[in-house]
């Protein structure tokens, strides 16, 4: 406790800069933890007419991520995207032409999930056909309904610079919080150097700040990436895994630094 005690005491001390540092924290690994949906969300405007695809809502508590990796992986799919609580009514309206009114308002009064899948454009129909079967039995045909293919109509496009930056848009993202969070850890350090100096000299311990910083941090990464866990069932490991590399890194350059400016 003591060591969690003067951690937040340097966050206090460092005003503004403590407060944005705990933020960057926690946003570092939430988007490093959401990369894949990041990637997802930014590029859906781009993706979601370009190839055929289908629309799945599902009535029961499953594990998407599990069912999207499995669909994903099929011969065929180009794209899963998924949701995990969706406006029933608003989705369900595109199917008023697919559906009996009867069959519409009982559906409307559950809350689903959805599941959208993007297939290859040459995709043989009896494929299409394999791909929903697939889905179905993973699901169960209960708790799942399913929209016709959907043949969105194709246009010619260029390449251009915003396509190219929209495809690589999530790592952007990720390189800028990182840059921002490493900027405001050695702000944050150097506004409580002097303050670990004395706190060393009088406590006569060695390594306060290290410590205090290790048990803090690591406290942040165990609620974020918990919080994380509860609100979405997949996640990307390997830029979590880089981004708690990169924390690490940082706080083994701590430990190298020492304090030897005047005391104030």
């Amino acid at each position: 406790m003591f060591y969690l005690s003067q951690f937040f005491i340097s966050i206090k001390r460092a005003n503004i800069f403590g407060v944005l540092f705990v933020i960057f924290t926690a946003a570092l690994l939430s988007v490093s933890f959401n990369k894949d949906k990041l990637s997802g969300f930014i590029t859906h405007t781009q993706s979601e007419h370009r190839n055929p695809y289908f629309n799945a809502l599902i009535s029961k508590d499953i594990n998407l991520g599990s069912i999207s990796r499995k669909i994903n992986s099929l011969p065929g799919v180009e794209k899963v995207r998924h949701r995990k609580v969706v406006d029933a009514k608003k989705e369900l309206g595109s199917l008023n032409k697919e559906l009996k009114s009867s069959v519409l308002e009982r559906l409307k009064a559950i809350k689903y999930s959805s599941l959208t899948v993007e297939l290859s454009q040459n995709l043989k129909s009896k494929s299409q056909k394999l791909v929903k079967e697939y889905l179905t039995r993973l699901v169960g045909e209960s708790s799942l309904t399913l929209s016709s293919i959907k043949y969105p109509k194709q246009k010619e496009e260029t390449v251009g610079f915003k396509d190219q930056l929209l495809a690589y848009a999530d790592s952007i993202i990720l390189a800028v919080v990182a840059l921002m969070w490493a900027l405001l850890f050695v702000s944050v350090l150097k506004k409580n150097a002097s303050y670990f100096y004395l706190v060393e000299k009088f406590q006569r311990k060695s390594n306060i700040k290290l410590k205090a910083y290790s048990f803090g941090i690591s406290l942040i990464c165990i609620m974020t990436i918990l919080a994380n866990l509860y609100v979405e069932e997949s996640f990307s490991i390997a830029p979590l895994g880089i981004s708690l590399l990169l924390i690490a890194l940082s706080l083994v350059l701590l430990s190298k630094t020492k304090y030897k400016g005047p005391v104030v």
